[in-house]
């Protein structure tokens, strides 16, 4: 596997912070509150970072490296939202789609890392693959 994937969703987490200065802020804030100026990040400190997180899963979902999910293949007849899947089908999930639903997502298009804090409309969705919103 290439680094492209992960040098796009940086790109696109530093061009989002940059276009909003106030989430930068809230970021480098939380990132002094709970690490400090003197050490740099730890896995151990991820639990505690729930604004960088947010801003994480946010960038993911705007910004997915992979539009469409990879291949799967339908292990046996099924339906789906009323389409009647045949068994072999090969499905791909339009995950930039889906991110950008409007009866998902309100205000899909805005960069908006607070969905996804506790309390949020989002707060307990993974972005990682295995909830597709």
């Amino acid at each position: 596997a290439g680094t492209d994937t992960t040098s796009s969703t940086v790109e696109w987490a530093l061009a989002e912070l940059i276009r909003h200065p106030d989430v930068l802020r809230k970021a480098q804030q939380e990132l002094d509150a709970v690490v400090g100026r003197d050490r740099l990040v730890s896995e151990s400190d991820l639990p505690r970072l729930t604004y960088l997180t947010a801003v994480i899963k946010e960038t993911f979902r705007l910004h997915p490296s992979t539009p469409l999910s990879l291949p799967r293949v339908a292990a046996e007849e099924c339906e789906v939202d009323g389409f009647r899947i045949p068994a072999g089908t090969t499905l791909l999930v339009n995950v930039w789609a889906i991110a950008r639903d409007p009866e998902a997502w309100p205000e899909p298009l805005q960069f908006r890392p607070a969905r996804f804090l506790p309390g949020g409309s989002h707060a307990g969705v993974d972005v990682k693959g295995s909830d597709f919103e």
